[in-house]
């Protein structure tokens, strides 16, 4: 490669005119692309991310990642012409993870870096950044993952829970930070805003929601509203400061599901999964644990333990379906898996998070190679299995490429750091919507406007947000909170 093309480069990098690099080296031939033109062209990928919005620089940044990774076979070749390339790579891969909010992949390649250039400012600026993500693994990582990990907590420290009753503010409401029996201070504090912690009141208000759903005790029930109702009051002024609290009332407000599995034997490991995936609390009953799990849930003690097997209850409330044992029942749950699990893959070939030829190939032979052939062949294989039998089922073959496609989903799609990374975004937009709205009621819809007359403020923007499809609701946030570029003409 000529020195002119080389140094047309950097000068173009100095410049920002990344898509030029882009086009200038994607030009040329596959076998005139050495380690360094790859790193170049990688370079100016996660340069270009930066001018882009999320989460459209994901792919810029996958890109990046995609012609570095390659290259590490290579790595200790190169650096044998040039010591610094061991700086440069380490550095851009990191960067296009750090990107991507992986930053555990991208600490040890920081790390790298600054071994191989040490001292150097920008790559310290990163490792301090990466540590500072990896020590508030609760604040990062998704609020309902964090809330469903920090159950087996809440129940383990029941009794200290009971015993902060009595720091409860019964006239003005909210919970003191120490009891009454604490040491003497001038005045006794109540936490009330969510910074990179929740507030001990946010906490409280949501481990009080979870109990009294679980256990059906009425003075649970009854500190939680009266924490909720505190903490409403709190929002009405801050209510962008109070994140925490306000997830605390929607969980009240629109309760969550419960998965109770009933089984003869062990659990199965999929229960979490599917609870992850599906965003339900998977409760799990087997003979060694129906005592214990009966304290803390009591409406699962009227469930029996089958002889064999597992059966599954979907509750809310205390309150649970009975399993599929009818046919048009059992038919129903067959439709229903076979319509969720195409429709999203459909959503993630749509979001660029899976490709057509992802899916494994044994699984598309069986069941096909579209949307179409999956539906026909998943639908008539019940048809013909079921025909002569009492039990709606699959063939063994059709059910178990279905359930490899099943885990290939969990694996690809459900468990992926890029479908799951939008989530902490999704909550920070909600709660700048609430605020919004909460300000200006004069722009909620015409029959949200008879909701605040009637029910207040609080109900009639929960209720105008919580109808929103995610496309109305990020529109909406576009509209109000990105400005908007001027058209000259």
């Amino acid at each position: 490669m000529n020195q002119e093309f080389l140094d047309r480069l950097e000068q173009w990098n100095e410049e920002d005119k990344y898509q030029e690099i882009i086009d200038a080296i994607e030009a040329l031939p596959e076998g005139e692309l050495d380690f360094n033109l790859t790193s170049a062209l990688a370079r100016a990928y996660n340069n270009l991310a930066i001018d882009v919005m999320p989460p459209e620089d994901r792919p810029l940044y996958q890109r990046a990642l995609d012609l570095l990774l390659p290259l590490e076979d290579r790595l200790e070749e190169a650096a044998k012409q040039d010591p610094d390339v061991a700086h440069t790579w380490n550095f851009r891969v990191a960067y296009a993870y750090y990107y991507l909010n992986q930053e555990s992949q991208a600490l040890p390649h920081f790390e790298k870096a600054l071994e191989a250039r040490p001292g150097d400012e920008d790559t310290l600026e990163f490792i301090d950044r990466c540590q500072q993500c990896l020590a508030l693994p609760l604040y990062m990582r998704p609020f309902r993952g964090r809330t469903e990990e920090g159950w087996s907590s809440f129940l383990a420290g029941e009794g200290e829970l009971r015993a902060l009753m009595d720091q409860e503010d019964r006239e003005a409401g909210g919970f003191y930070r120490a009891g009454q029996d604490g040491e003497v201070l001038i005045a006794r504090q109540k936490e009330v805003f969510d910074a990179a912690m929740p507030s001990g009141n946010a906490a409280a208000a949501l481990a009080l929601v979870g109990l009294a759903r679980l256990t059906g005790e009425s003075r649970f029930r009854a500190l939680a509203g009266r924490q909720l109702n505190w903490l409403a009051g709190q929002a009405g002024d801050y209510p962008s400061e109070q994140c925490f609290a306000l997830l605390a009332m929607a969980e009240a407000l629109y309760p969550g599901l419960e998965l109770v599995c009933v089984s003869a034997g062990e659990v199965p490991d999929w229960l979490a999964g599917v609870g992850e995936a599906y965003h339900l609390t998977a409760l799990a009953k087997t003979a060694d644990k129906a005592r214990g799990l009966a304290r803390v849930a009591p409406y699962t003690a009227d469930y029996p333990i089958p002889a064999e097997g597992i059966r599954l209850y979907l509750c809310r409330e205390g309150a649970c379906q009975a399993p599929a044992d009818t046919l048009e029942g059992q038919l129903v749950r067959f439709a229903d898996k076979i319509a969720y699990i195409n429709h999203d893959i459909d959503d993630a070939m749509r979001g660029g998070i899976i490709f057509p030829t992802d899916i494994p190939a044994h699984i598309s032979q069986v069941l096909g190679y579209t949307h179409g052939e999956r539906i026909e062949t998943l639908s008539m294989d019940v048809i013909r299995a079921s025909a002569k039998g009492s039990l709606v089922r699959q063939t063994p073959e059709v059910a178990q490429a279905m359930a490899e496609l099943k885990e290939f989903m969990f694996q690809s799609v459900y468990f992926n750091p890029l479908a799951k990374g939008e989530e902490g975004k999704a909550e920070d937009m909600i709660c700048l919507l609430y605020e919004y709205y909460y300000k200006h009621t004069d722009k909620l819809p015409s029959e949200y406007q008879d909701i605040l007359m009637r029910e207040g403020r609080q109900r009639a923007v929960l209720d105008y947000i919580a109808g929103m499809t995610d496309t109305y609701a990020v529109e909406q946030f576009k509209n109000l909170f990105i400005p908007r570029g001027w058209v000259v003409k």
